[in-house]
């Protein structure tokens, strides 16, 4: 085997490289164009350039920044403006730092949530208001029945009588509430704007209805900060922000907002004659109420003029009805301290919530009793609530005051000051048990 590969090793020795000049004829014919020097020099210096172009980056030809000459014109009313050119300050890091966070800086334009029960009268009202826009527009009869039936069947949702109270008893201004007779000559319920809104011609701008709805929204909120309140109080907590409340106050247990006494409806007394109109009255009252009287015995000298005994008998039993009952409703002296501490304690609550839903803090004392009787929850006798709204001024005279003037007697809440449910019911038990 070393032996074949050392004459393999030879052999290639023995191998010459070919000599151009001393080759063939062709080679000796083209031999003498190699060996120019300037020739082989060209290529040399041609094939750098190839290899050096393909390496360097293409550099785009550069583009012209060239401005054209402003006009006269231009140039005048640009040195009249007189523009300077500055940098923006740099705050330093410390200082940056150092400075108050943004929800202590605007927090106080955040609003803490209403309860669910309290959005949804926001939500009616708005969508009464809308309605009753729309009809306006429509010049189409505003009465309960047709904004009922228009926002239960644009917007799916029921809609009540219960709702329209709870509205006007945030502000009894919103609307305004009366009886009248349609083309049918019967009694129905119409709403209306207010005076200052029925002005205007066509529909009322949005921008209107978004304040009304603002109004609402901030006397909700201000009837849920009242019972916030009456909570950090009992609690004996502290909480100083706007924004939320306390963790412990649960907003779905917060009352709901009371109803406004609506208008009674007016009794029709276009009746052919009276006889007709007392039958009627009596049916009325006994579908309503079942009594059994037994026979009723009519003295002879006791009957009215025109009318025949049995109807005669019939109007003196609901005479003897309504002496019973205006004998219920006179207060007596028999009322209980329990019952009376429980009114006091009621009323206090009604005034606060009845204070806030106003702009001012004065309301006339008239105007106060009938707010107080709407709601139905003292009493439905005026002297009852009169002689209790009495009490209250006289028991807590740094927070009601009753002030006379030339126009009638007015009842100055002072809102400044604090007055939980505890201390209230506190100085009535003193005073009445």
């Amino acid at each position: 085997m070393s032996e074949v590969l050392a004459i393999q090793i030879e052999s290639s020795r023995k191998r010459k490289k070919p000599n151009l000049c001393t080759g063939s004829k062709k080679a000796r014919k083209i031999a003498p164009k190699l060996n120019d020097d300037n020739l082989i020099e060209t290529l040399n210096s041609l094939m750098q350039k190839s290899e050096l172009a393909d390496q360097a980056p293409k550099i785009p030809k550069p583009i012209s920044t060239q401005i054209p000459a402003l006009s006269e014109g231009t140039a005048n009313l640009l040195k009249s403006l007189q523009i300077t050119s500055h940098k923006p300050a740099v705050r330093p890091t410390e200082e940056i730092l150092n400075s108050k966070p943004m929800k202590e800086l605007y927090g106080h334009l955040l609003e803490p949530q209403l309860p669910l029960h309290y959005k949804k009268v926001l939500t009616m009202f708005e969508r009464t208001d809308y309605t009753m826009n729309y009809a306006k527009h429509r010049k189409a009869v505003t009465s309960f029945e047709n904004i009922k039936k228009g926002i239960e069947e644009v917007y799916h949702s029921n809609y009540d009588i219960e709702i329209l109270q709870k509205i006007l008893f945030i502000d009894s201004s919103l609307y305004k509430v009366f009886w009248a007779k349609d083309l049918a000559k019967e009694y129905k319920l119409f709403l209306e704007f207010p005076a200052e809104l029925e002005k205007e011609k066509g529909q009322i701008t949005n921008e209107k209805l978004e304040e009304r709805k603002k109004i609402v929204r901030k006397k909700l909120l201000d009837l849920v900060k009242s019972y916030h309140l009456d909570f950090l109080q009992s609690a004996n907590e502290v909480w100083e922000s706007e924004s939320s409340w306390h963790p412990n106050f649960d907003i779905s247990k917060v009352s709901d907002v009371p109803l406004f006494k609506l208008p009674e409806k007016p009794i029709d007394n276009s009746e052919s004659s009276i006889s007709d109109f007392l039958k009627k009255q009596f049916e009325i009252n006994e579908k309503n109420r079942k009594i059994d009287t037994g026979p009723e015995i009519v003295d002879a000298n006791d009957v009215i003029p025109g009318l025949t005994p049995e109807l005669t008998a019939k109007i003196r039993m609901k005479e003897k009805l309504l002496k019973e009952r205006l004998k219920n409703l006179q207060p007596t002296q028999n009322i209980s301290l329990h019952a009376k501490v429980e009114r006091m304690t009621t009323l206090c609550e009604m005034l606060k919530a009845i204070y806030l839903s106003q702009k001012t803090p004065s309301i006339f004392y008239s105007c106060l009793v009938k707010k107080i009787k709407g709601t139905g929850k003292i009493s439905t006798d005026s002297m009852i609530i009169e002689k209790d709204l009495n009490d209250a001024i006289e028991l807590f005279p740094s927070w009601l005051k009753l002030i006379d003037t030339s126009v009638g007697k007015v009842v100055r809440m002072n809102r400044q000051l604090e007055m939980p449910l505890t201390t209230i019911k506190k100085e009535v038990n003193a005073k009445f048990n």
